[in-house]
């Protein structure tokens, strides 16, 4: 929904995890992304209660058999690890075609900080910046502090 200007996405799930995806028409012109977001409430009733923006930015050729096989993806965002929210971001690669179960990718880099105050009812920054225009990027909550982290490693040209 566009209230006042501005993209609002929420979702209720319970008991299992669920997307509300927001993808770019024009994915490979997009050179950086950022989503300010509020997250209003976590309840924790068996899915991954989660706010983030995420990118599918190369392949790097394992998994050949497989469609989506040897896509990296990276996210970074705010979610409830089953005990308080915390800020994350990951770099993952695809083992299947769908890659969204925990068994169809396999972590890359994986980081989490339950140090950073304040992560529900305040606006928080979310951003990729200088992506390469080849990557797809998308989010799954888009409505401040800026919650930024450079990724290791070089991404292809």
């Amino acid at each position: 929904m566009v209230d006042n200007g501005e993209l609002v996405s929420a979702l209720t799930q319970r008991g299992v995890n669920g997307t509300n995806n927001t993808n770019f028409v024009n994915a490979q012109s997009v050179l950086g992304f950022e989503a300010d977001v509020i997250v209003t409430e976590f309840i924790n009733n068996g899915g991954i209660p989660i706010a983030r923006i995420f990118g599918s930015f190369y392949n790097d050729g394992t998994y050949p058999e497989k469609a989506m096989g040897g896509d990296i993806h990276a996210t970074v965002g705010i979610r409830h690890n089953g005990t308080q929210p915390v800020v994350f971001y990951n770099v993952a690669r695809c083992k299947e075609d769908s890659c969204n179960l925990p068994s169809e990718y396999e972590f890359v880099y994986s980081y989490e900080d339950s140090t950073i105050p304040n992560l529900v009812g305040q606006p928080h920054r979310l951003s990729f910046p200088g992506m390469d225009p080849n990557s797809h990027l998308g989010s799954t909550t888009v409505p401040s502090r800026t919650i930024q982290r450079d990724l290791p490693g070089q991404w292809p040209s």
